[in-house]
């Protein structure tokens, strides 16, 4: 059987292709990457389609095993130099040790819930990196998560950067979505995202699903909560075309989780629905994702 995902891609602003073998990179190379992350969900690239020139078959390293991964922050910048930390819990864990990291800063703190807030007597430093470490009390770590490029870390706007990013929201008036776009756009990804999710709150449509489960997916490398938002786009009123991406996700996720036979099951339905749109691209597109995606069975 061939050894699934040795290599990866991963959709950032251009697709990055790690050879045959997963690079950690070093702590210092972290902000550098954060400058680098796509600056909004829009691009030059029609959403519609399976393959651009920068999006590729999103893959990266998963495992399997339980892990108290961590949802935020992770590979964002921040306004808040006090962050809401969140976590996925972890099946049988009743207490979970929560170490944030960096600067020269090291503090640690225990709850029974899956989120906290940082409130330590060292505030974070304007343009600091830091990292977040959960540790359950069965032993599972958030760092038995595989290394992604850029790694997980995040990093504190300077002040200067968050009063212009103040003036701009004000200007906004309280409009949810721009206010996300805005954020986004600033690499506050965790900001846009919970914007998002509080416009989902109250206007759920497919494009909104697909946009968080892209977020989730495609940025934040966390398949389990991309796979919610995906299926929740499936169960809106869609066009045939956002079903066909939602089911292209889907079955993304579902290769990125080492299901194989799911993944193909869910690009076969993608494909007869671009045969009926008569997108003879994307159908061949897809052909050739089943195809490679065959030999993992």
């Amino acid at each position: 059987m061939l050894q699934k995902y040795a290599g990866f891609f991963v959709s950032l602003p251009l697709c990055i292709t790690i050879g045959s073998r997963i690079v950690e990179q070093p702590n210092a190379a972290i902000a550098q990457t954060l400058e680098s992350l796509p600056q909004n969900q829009a691009s030059d690239c029609n959403p519609e389609l399976v393959e651009c020139a920068h999006r590729g078959l999103t893959r990266f390293a998963w495992s399997a095993q339980p892990i108290p991964h961590l949802i935020s922050p992770r590979r964002t910048k921040i306004l808040n130099p006090q962050p809401l930390i969140r976590w996925l819990p972890i099946a049988g864990a009743s207490d979970y040790t929560v170490i944030l990291e960096g600067e020269g800063l090291s503090w640690q703190a225990q709850t029974a819930t899956t989120q906290l807030r940082y409130t330590g007597g060292m505030p974070l430093k304007p343009s600091g990196v830091y990292e977040v470490i959960i540790e359950a009390d069965t032993g599972a770590s958030s760092e038995d998560e595989p290394i992604h490029p850029g790694g997980i870390a995040f990093e504190v706007l300077t002040s200067a950067e968050q009063e212009v990013i103040a003036t701009q929201v004000e200007k906004l008036a309280g409009d949810t979505r721009a206010i996300a776009d805005l954020y986004l756009a600033n690499r506050l990804v965790a900001e846009g995202i919970a914007q998002l999710e509080q416009l989902w709150q109250t206007a759920p449509s497919a494009s909104l699903a697909l946009r968080l489960g892209n977020l989730y997916f495609e940025q934040l490398f966390l398949p389990t909560i991309a796979e919610e938002y995906y299926q929740q786009a499936l169960e809106q009123e869609l066009s045939l075309a956002q079903q066909a991406i939602a089911l292209v996700k889907r079955g993304q996720v579902r290769a990125v989780m080492h299901d194989s036979a799911g993944a193909i099951d869910f690009w076969q339905q993608a494909q007869v629905i671009y045969s009926r749109l008569g997108n003879v691209n994307q159908v061949e597109a897809l052909a050739r994702w089943i195809e490679e995606e065959q030999e993992f069975l």
